[in-house]
């Protein structure tokens, strides 16, 4: 497998290679250059853009099968952070500067097996070295089972916490039985002592993703957009925890959840959600708030494309301004 990329003035699309990409944009389409960055990826689980030693160029980072590595902008040259954290696979990494002094912090999700909805799962974080291009030290941290999906987001203190979303909740089977238990890490002076966590939410039975609404400003807290097998869930944080709103509910058979999901606006200003529909299904879809009515109801769905073959959507986007993602993109690997 490899790791390549498309670099145009205002984005950088990083994608596994064999992916087909569809953009879907408000202006002229710009020109693309594909660069090939590693050929040796095993199973490429996670991806992250951050700057990783603080020379103001965003850095490529990847949980792969057995290793986590970052590529060094703009060489690519390949470094390894960590490897074989547990005995089954890793699947997702969070990456982030979240003290301010300009290098990321990084957190990684492993033991990944989804079957086992008791025992799997596993949450790190990693120190980093005086020398960022060795090896970090990871801390394992408490964690639900079937560790899936990870990200840094600012909360209202203006801190980050490690938002962490399990694809089942514990002891399910086939999606039924308790709700999956998605939790924020709450960073101590100390990474190495113990770290609290609150819930955020445990409404869903079986999630896939989830995306981070930008704030208005940088001091703002961000909210989450979360998908999963009955729909899509806005959770926006507030004094007493996690206001919820649904932009979709999925509950009749020919609504069978979303398996992948992004926030955007468009130039206007109007925000939009799209989706991968069902989970790694073939429907690209968009949701708008509707014209009229009340601005926390229900979205108007809208099915962009149905191509034939079953696919799932990754994406990672670098853009001048992360507060209006005016381009709408989705990337699909083909199962």
């Amino acid at each position: 497998m490899r790791l390549s990329s498309f670099i145009s003035a205002r984005h950088c699309f990083i994608w596994v290679y064999g992916l087909s990409v569809t953009l879907l944009v408000a202006e002229v389409l710009p020109k693309f250059k594909p660069q090939e960055i590693d050929a040796t990826v095993t199973i490429g689980y996670g991806l992250a853009l951050a700057d990783v030693d603080g020379d103001k160029r965003i850095d490529i980072l990847l949980a792969d099968k057995e290793r986590i590595v970052w590529y060094q902008n703009p060489t690519w040259v390949k470094h390894v952070i960590a490897e074989k954290l547990t005995e089954k696979d890793h699947v997702c990494i969070a990456a982030r500067d979240i003290n301010g002094d300009g290098k990321c912090e990084i957190a990684v999700g492993a033991q990944w097996n989804p079957a086992d909805t008791v025992d799997s799962g596993a949450v790190f974080y990693l120190v980093p070295p005086e020398d960022r291009t060795q090896l970090w030290k990871p801390i394992q941290l408490s964690h639900e089972p079937t560790t899936h999906r990870m990200r840094w987001v600012r909360n209202q203190a203006g801190r980050f916490d490690l938002i962490v979303v399990p694809l089942h909740g514990r002891g399910n089977k086939d999606g039924q039985g308790t709700g999956v238990r998605i939790l924020a890490y709450h960073v101590p002076s100390d990474p190495s002592t113990t770290w609290n966590t609150s819930l955020v939410t445990d409404v869903m039975h079986m999630t896939h993703n989830f995306d981070v609404i930008p704030a208005g400003t940088p001091e703002e807290p961000e909210s989450l957009l979360l998908c999963g097998r009955e729909g899509v869930l806005r959770l926006d944080p507030g004094e007493s925890g996690w206001r919820p709103h649904w932009i979709t509910k999925h509950e009749t058979p020919e609504l069978q959840g979303a398996g992948e999901v992004r926030w955007g606006a468009f130039a206007g200003g109007q925000p939009y959600v799209a989706t991968i529909e069902p989970m790694h299904g073939n429907q690209l879809v968009l949701y708008t708030p509707p014209p009229e009515g009340p601005k926390d109801g229900i979205w108007q769905r809208r099915v962009l494309g149905s191509p034939q073959s079953r696919y799932t959507c990754r994406d990672e986007t670098v853009s001048h301004d992360q507060r209006r993602r005016e381009w709408l993109a989705a990337a699909f690997i083909r199962r």
